[in-house]
C-alpha cells in the first residue's frame, strides 16, 4: 500500500509539473497597434490555450478582461473601448490562469489629438543581434537612463528594420530579438517597427512574396486605426501619437507585382505616402525605414545602388511635405546630419552653404555654433535632420573618409536613439552602449517671432513665451509668462538665455484709447478714460512725464469731494482711485500743476 501510495503521489506530482510547464508563455508578452482608445497584445504559449488578457487602471486590480476560446499558440488580443491618455496595466493567460502579468506590464494610451503633452520614444536599429555586447549595453545603458530621468517606459518604440539576424527566421525572432527584450521593455513599450533586408531574408523571392515571418509576428495599424490615411498593406503605414505623425515604411519590399520599390515614385508605397502626407495636420512628422540616403558607415551610399535611388527619387517628397526628421538603420554605426534640403548627389558634392538651412550643431548647449534648428511649422521645404541608428545590436565598419560630410555627428559605436518631444520642441538624445550622451540634438518650432497685440489702456495682457526652456524677460521677470499693463505703444522681448541667446521672441503690444473726453487747456491734451469711470480713473496728460500735480475731484457746485498729490508715470499717466465717490454722479477733475489747471468733466459709475 505504502509502494502505491508513493507511486500515486509520483504521478500526480509529474502530471502537475507537465500541466504547468504545458501552459507557460515562451514569447512575449509584446504590445502592438496602439491608438487612443485600443491596443493589441501578443504572446505565444507552448501549446494550444485559450486567450485572456485582463486590463485595469491599477496593478493588480483588473476590472475588465477581454477573452477568446479557441485554443491557439499565438494569442492576439485586441482591447477596444479605453480611454486616451491613460495607464493601464494587464495580465496574460488562458481563460482559467493567469500566466504573466506583473507592475511592469503596463501601457499608456494615446493623447487626444489636441494633446501637448511630452511623448517619448525609444529607437532601436538593426537590434536584433548582440556584436561585441551592443544588444546588452545598449539595452542595459537605456534602462538606466530611464531610471535616471524616473521614467518606466517610452511611450513608443520605433524598429528600423534588422530585427532579426542573418535570415529573419522566426527562430532567429526568438533567439536575437524576443529573448534579449521581453522580460523588460517589451512588456511596456507599444512596438512599431519597420521591415529591414535581414528580415526578408536578404532574399529576391522574398522581396516579391513577402512571405517572412517578419509579417506574422508583428500586428500594425495598416487599416488607419491609429491614425494617418489606411495603407492597407502590413509593410508600410502610418500613425499619430498626440501631435506627431510617424510613417513606417518598407524600403526593401518589392511593390505591384514585383516592379516597383520605395524609390520607385510612381510605385503603389510612393503614392499612399503622398496622400499621407496631404492629409497629415500634426505639427511633428517623423519617418523612419532601413535603408539610409546618407552614410559612411558599413554601408557607402555613394555606390550602393538602392541608397542612391532613395536620395535621388525619393526623399524630396517628404522634404517639401514638411517631414522634420528621418531615422533610418542598415549601417551599423551612429550617424546625424545637419539640417538639409535639396541634397541628392554623392558625398563629394556636398555644400553646407547650398545644401542646409542651418549648420549649427544644434546641440543647444551652450558651445559655439549650438544653437537649436529653429523653423515655422508647415508643409514647406524647412529643412529635414538624418539619423543612422542602426547600432543597437549589430556592429561594422566604415568606409574611408568617415564621417560623411554632410552627417558630421557620427559615432562609430553602439547605442539607441531617445526622442523627447514636447509640444513645438524636439530632443533626441544618442544613448551609447557606454551611457555616455555621445550626441544630442534639439528643433523648436515657431520660435524667433514678432507678435502684435493690442489692448484697452488700463486693461493687462498675459505675454507667454512660445518654447520650453529657460526665459528672460525685457522687464527683468523671469518664467514662460508675464503680465503687462503699459499705458502706451511698448515692445517687450524674451530670450532663452542673458548669455549664447539662441530664441528671442517680441511683443508689440499697441494701446488704443477709450472713448473719453478730451479737453484742451493751454495748449495740452488731457484724456480721461474710462467714461463712465469704474472705481479707477486714469488721466493721460501730454508732455507731463513724471511730473508731480494736484489732483482734486470737485462737485458741479464747487465743493471739493478728494483732493491728493500725484505724479504721472513714464508715460504721462495719472491712476486715480474713484471707487468711493457717489455713483452715476458727474464730476469734475481738477489737475493743477506749474500754474496749469485742467478740468475735465466725468461720470463715476
Amino acid at each position: 500500500m505504502r509502494i502505491l501510495s508513493y507511486t500515486v503521489t509520483a504521478i500526480l506530482l509529474l502530471s502537475l509539473q507537465q500541466f504547468s510547464n504545458a501552459q507557460s508563455v515562451v514569447r512575449g508578452p509584446y504590445l502592438q497597434a496602439g491608438s487612443q482608445t485600443e491596443i493589441t497584445i501578443r504572446w505565444r504559449t507552448d501549446i494550444a490555450t485559450t486567450s485572456k488578457v485582463a486590463i485595469g487602471t491599477t496593478s493588480g486590480s483588473y476590472t475588465t478582461s477581454v477573452t477568446d476560446n479557441t485554443p491557439v499558440t499565438e494569442h492576439i488580443i485586441r482591447v477596444t473601448g479605453l480611454t486616451p491618455d491613460t495607464k493601464y496595466y494587464y495580465t496574460v493567460g488562458t481563460t482559467t490562469i493567469t500566466l504573466q502579468g506583473d507592475a511592469d506590464n503596463f501601457f499608456v494610451t494615446a493623447p487626444v489629438d489636441t494633446s501637448i503633452r511630452k511623448i517619448t520614444a525609444a529607437v532601436f536599429g538593426d537590434c536584433g543581434r548582440n556584436d561585441n555586447n551592443y544588444q546588452t549595453n545598449s539595452l542595459n545603458q537605456y534602462l538606466n537612463y530611464l531610471q535616471g530621468k524616473s521614467l518606466k517606459a517610452a511611450d513608443l518604440m520605433l524598429l528600423l528594420g534588422d530585427n532579426a539576424y542573418t535570415n529573419g527566421t522566426d527562430a532567429e525572432y526568438t533567439s536575437g530579438f524576443f529573448t534579449p527584450y521581453q522580460s523588460t521593455i517589451l512588456k511596456n513599450h507599444i512596438m512599431f517597427p519597420a521591415p529591414g533586408n535581414h528580415d526578408y531574408a536578404n532574399d529576391g523571392g522574398r522581396q516579391d512574396d513577402h512571405a517572412v515571418p517578419y509579417y506574422d509576428i508583428f500586428t500594425v495599424p495598416d487599416a488607419g486605426q491609429s491614425g494617418g490615411v489606411a495603407s492597407n498593406n502590413k509593410a508600410y503605414y502610418s500613425y499619430n501619437w498626440g501631435n506627431i505623425h510617424f510613417l513606417s515604411l518598407d524600403s526593401y519590399g518589392e511593390e505591384d507585382a514585383g516592379t516597383t520599390r520605395l524609390y520607385d515614385t510612381n510605385g503603389k508605397q510612393v503614392q499612399w505616402i503622398k496622400n499621407d502626407l496631404a492629409a497629415n495636420n500634426k505639427k511633428w512628422t517623423i519617418a523612419y525605414w532601413h535603408h539610409p540616403p546618407y552614410t559612411m558607415g558599413n554601408h557607402n551610399s555613394d555606390n550602393e545602388s538602392e541608397l542612391v535611388a532613395i536620395r535621388q527619387n525619393f526623399i524630396q517628397i517628404l522634404e517639401r511635405n514638411g517631414v522634420d526628421l528621418i531615422l533610418c538603420g542598415h549601417s551599423h554605426n551612429y550617424e546625424r546630419s545637419y539640417l538639409l534640403k535639396g541634397y541628392a548627389g554623392n558625398e563629394a558634392a556636398f555644400n553646407i552653404v547650398a545644401h542646409t538651412k542651418d549648420s549649427s550643431s544644434a546641440k543647444y548647449d551652450g558651445s559655439a555654433n549650438s544653437c537649436p534648428y529653429i523653423y515655422p511649422s508647415g508643409k514647406n521645404t524647412h529643412g529635414t535632420v538624418y539619423v543612422v541608428a542602426g547600432s543597437a545590436g549589430a556592429s561594422g565598419g566604415v568606409q574611408t573618409g568617415y564621417p560623411h560630410n554632410a552627417m558630421p555627428f557620427s559615432f562609430n559605436d553602439g547605442g539607441m536613439l531617445f526622442l523627447e518631444i514636447e509640444d513645438n520642441r524636439l530632443d533626441a538624445k544618442f544613448i551609447r552602449q557606454d551611457g555616455v550622451i555621445a550626441d544630442k540634438f534639439t528643433i523648436i518650432k515657431d520660435a524667433n517671432r514678432r507678435d502684435t497685440f493690442t489692448i484697452t489702456l488700463g486693461n493687462s495682457i498675459e505675454l507667454s513665451a512660445n518654447w520650453i526652456g529657460g526665459y528672460v524677460w525685457s522687464t527683468s521677470a523671469g518664467g514662460k509668462k508675464i503680465t503687462v499693463s503699459p499705458t502706451a505703444n511698448t515692445l517687450y522681448s524674451v530670450k532663452d538665455s542673458n548669455a549664447n541667446t539662441c530664441i528671442n521672441n517680441e511683443y508689440y503690444v499697441k494701446v488704443q484709447f477709450p472713448a473719453g473726453v478730451q479737453a484742451t487747456v493751454n495748449n495740452e491734451d488731457v484724456i480721461v478714460y474710462p467714461v463712465p469711470a469704474n472705481g479707477i480713473l486714469f488721466a493721460k496728460l501730454s508732455g507731463m512725464i513724471n511730473t508731480s500735480v494736484q489732483v482734486e475731484v470737485l462737485s458741479l457746485n464747487g465743493q471739493v469731494l478728494q483732493t491728493n498729490a500725484a505724479k504721472t508715470d513714464n508715460e504721462g499717466v495719472l491712476r486715480i482711485n474713484i471707487s468711493h465717490l457717489p455713483k452715476t454722479t458727474q464730476l469734475i477733475l481738477r489737475i493743477s500743476s506749474n500754474g496749469k489747471t485742467h478740468r475735465i468733466p466725468f461720470t463715476a459709475q
